[in-house]
């Protein structure tokens, strides 16, 4: 089988934002008539994610303009074109609802659940509580902040220094195993080391995304916080969550590549 992730929409979710933006809208129109209309454009936005259908449609799209991109992964969902989901429910839509979005697993950590848990061991290196090493960053600028960071360089040889040390290792270890070892009954253990996070990396590829997303395709996230990307095992980047998505026509394209050839000049 393959695995999955299940989002299940919490019964009377969607009757209870109606009824709170509702209320929202009848005290501003009273109080403050000119939130009205941001929050009537804030009701229509997010009154799309409760269809879990075009949500499906929306992240497939997404993985149709992105599958050419080795390093970045949309995970496909459970719709009635999903190859096992034809395979094996013929006779249905696949495994999503208005209520219920199946879509295919990524193992990995989303950006900001890495970011805390670096925070933290770094805190813990420094001896200083997490609060007062924020304080400190916070306090430096951005400069002085790039020059904690070690180069694109520098961590790339240090990941192959480390490829290479295992590589060494391990052609050792499977000698012994395939002599010593094999005869003594006793087998050394394989290792892979855990490899640096390399920032520029993924800088680099998140605005190559992003890039790809808006200028050719005109479709792109609307919502692309750091909890909708994930750092996979395998080194890849998963962009999950396609909600929310905007779209921009080829003249609002030309549009914004001048502008933003005008600010590279």
């Amino acid at each position: 089988g393959s695995e999955v992730v299940v989002k299940v929409q919490y019964p009377e979710a969607e009757r209870q934002f109606n009824i709170d933006v509702e209320l929202f809208i009848r005290t501003a129109s009273l109080l403050a008539p000119y939130y009205v209309d941001i929050l009537q454009q804030l009701q229509k936005t997010f009154s799309n994610e409760f269809d879990y259908r075009r949500e499906a449609r929306l992240q497939r799209h997404a993985y149709e303009n992105l599958k050419d991109l080795p390093d970045v992964v949309v995970p496909l969902p459970f719709d009635g074109q999903h190859p096992c989901a034809r395979k094996q429910f013929k006779f249905s839509q696949g495994l999503v609802t208005k209520n219920v979005f199946v879509m295919e697993r990524l193992e990995g950590t989303t950006v900001d659940r890495w970011a805390k848990a670096f925070i933290r061991s770094l805190a813990a290196h420094r001896q200083m509580c997490v609060e007062d090493l924020l304080a400190e960053l916070q306090s430096l600028s951005p400069q002085e902040i790039q020059r904690l960071v070690p180069s694109d360089a520098s961590l790339r040889f240090y990941a192959a220094l480390l490829r290479g040390s295992d590589a060494l290792r391990n052609g050792a270890a499977c000698c012994f195993n395939c002599s010593i070892g094999w005869l003594l009954g006793h087998h050394v253990l394989y290792k892979q080391s855990t490899l640096p996070l390399n920032v520029h990396q993924v800088v680099e590829r998140l605005f190559r995304v992003q890039a790809k997303c808006i200028f050719e395709h005109g479709f792109f996230n609307g919502d692309p916080h750091a909890g909708n990307i994930l750092l996979l095992e395998n080194g890849r980047l998963g962009l999950i969550d396609w909600g929310q998505v905007a779209t921009l026509t080829e003249k609002e394209r030309l549009v914004l590549a001048r502008g933003v050839l005008a600010v590279a000049d």
